[in-house]
């Protein structure tokens, strides 16, 4: 019960550490300056936004295994955050793209 307990801990604390982009309104195609400077702030300010353009760390670097598993999950929570600004229609174009600096 203790392994059970301690992943529903581990998902309290991962939800309460994604970026809230329920005041963003959805990207729909129109006043993209805009969406993309809101979207950069609130990544910014979770200490994310260098995954917007930061690539995955290459194979034989310094602490290839730490970084790597550092850069997996902030690109995650950067590409979560983008989808989840984008209206349906567009998000309909960008849900298969997985990494972060490709949308």
């Amino acid at each position: 019960m203790a392994s059970s307990s301690s992943s529903i801990a581990a998902a309290l604390t991962t939800a309460k550490n994604l970026p809230d982009v329920s005041k963003i309104e959805p990207f729909n195609g129109e006043h993209f300056k805009c969406w993309q400077d809101k979207i950069h702030d609130i990544l910014d300010v979770h200490n994310l936004a260098e995954y917007l353009t930061l690539s995955s760390p290459e194979e034989g670097c310094e602490d290839f295994d730490n970084k790597m598993k550092t850069w997996t999950v902030n690109n995650k929570i950067c590409r979560y955050t983008i989808v989840s600004a984008l209206s349906n229609n567009v998000y309909d174009i960008y849900y298969t793209f997985t990494n972060a600096d490709e949308i």
